[in-house]
């Protein structure tokens, strides 16, 4: 479910249920864990990760790493 789709399981694991609570004890999915830490992480921008998930996944990326690409393309954007 979490390869085909990953917006559902993010939308379950944001919730605060008994459905909610087992999937955040999945740890041994790394997909899964993945979804889970974007959908619980203070920040509410999860989804924006959603394109680079594999990668994220398989240590490729990070999610700082993403940011920092972020905050230079919006400082660049800024500039001009």
């Amino acid at each position: 479910m979490a390869r085909k789709a990953p917006q559902s399981l993010y939308d379950y694991a944001q919730a605060n249920n008994k459905l909610s609570y087992r999937i955040q004890n999945i740890e041994d999915d790394r997909i899964v864990a993945t979804i889970v830490s974007l959908a619980r992480d203070d920040n509410k921008n999860g989804q924006y990760y959603f394109p680079f998930l594999d990668n994220i996944v398989n240590g490729k990326l990070t999610t700082k790493a993403i940011d920092a690409v972020k905050m230079i393309r919006q400082n660049t954007s800024a500039s001009l």
